[in-house]
């Protein structure tokens, strides 16, 4: 159920970010460093991840600590197999939220990029999460922009795949 889904991708994303950022950056090899994300959080619904004036990036102490990311289950659609399986159609958001104050203009904007180029990689990597699905892929990134100059958010878009049997129900 996306609940699992969820789950599933903040621990992968959790377990394999510190890595797959360390390889981007041994790979880039031009001397901007990566921190490590510092605050994680499972949302179903609209949550407050929408970017609205006043509701922050979906941590609801206040208390954000930057980079962090969001996972957000944003819809499910249910299809009934021929079968005894229903077809449950995921879309699900990770908002990535940086700030960076540095007299770099760039520095943000090429940090959010390999924030999500890391994100993509370790959800490529395993299209199942872990068994918790038939298949997933990344199906959009989005660059927003923020009022705070240096706060700067990205989002990338999936679709998960499921067929749980109807004997679970």
């Amino acid at each position: 159920m996306l609940e699992d889904a969820l789950k599933q991708i903040r621990a992968l994303l959790q377990n394999q970010l510190p890595t797959k950022l360390d390889q981007i950056e041994l790979e880039r090899a031009d001397g901007v460093t990566m921190e490590d994300v510092q605050s994680s959080l499972i949302e179903v619904g609209g949550g407050s991840t929408t970017g609205r004036k006043g509701t922050g990036t979906g941590h609801p102490d206040g208390r954000q600590k930057y980079p962090s990311i969001t996972v957000l289950g944003e819809a499910t659609h249910v299809a009934n197999a021929p079968s005894r399986r229903k077809e449950l159609t995921h879309r699900i958001s990770i908002w990535i939220t940086d700030r960076e104050v540095s007299p770099d203009s760039e520095l943000a904007q090429i940090k959010l990029c390999r924030y999500v180029e890391a994100v993509e990689r370790i959800l490529s990597s395993d299209p199942t999460l872990g068994g918790k699905a038939v298949n997933s892929a990344v199906t959009d990134h989005r660059y927003r922009s923020v009022e705070e100059v240096f706060m700067r958010k990205a989002v990338v878009t999936m679709q998960v795949y499921e067929r749980p049997s109807t004997n679970s129900y």
